[in-house]
């Protein structure tokens, strides 16, 4: 049985910025994954809540509403207003 990873919460993260060294938080954030990696861009703070929308992935909800049909329900919440986001290369 596949041991389950560890996903990392902010709050994991901010433990473990908060124990580096003051010369090592003027470098770049950089990522890395199984084929590539890179650095972050910049932090996306979401303005309002998206939805899942069953067809092409998530979108805002004021966005949502206007594209739903009369006697349709929400869409599944998928990610809540002031969701910080790290945007990559």
């Amino acid at each position: 049985m596949k041991k389950k990873e560890k996903v990392f919460t902010w709050a994991d993260l901010k433990k473990i910025i908060n124990k580096m060294p003051p010369k090592l938080l003027k470098g770049e954030v950089r990522w890395w994954g199984e084929e590539r990696g890179g650095t972050i861009q910049y932090v996306h703070i979401l303005e309002e809540d998206y939805h899942d929308d069953g067809d092409t992935g998530t979108m805002p909800k004021s966005v949502m509403l206007e594209n739903l049909e009369p006697g349709e329900d929400e869409y599944d919440l998928v990610f809540k207003k002031g969701t910080h986001i790290l945007s990559v290369d």
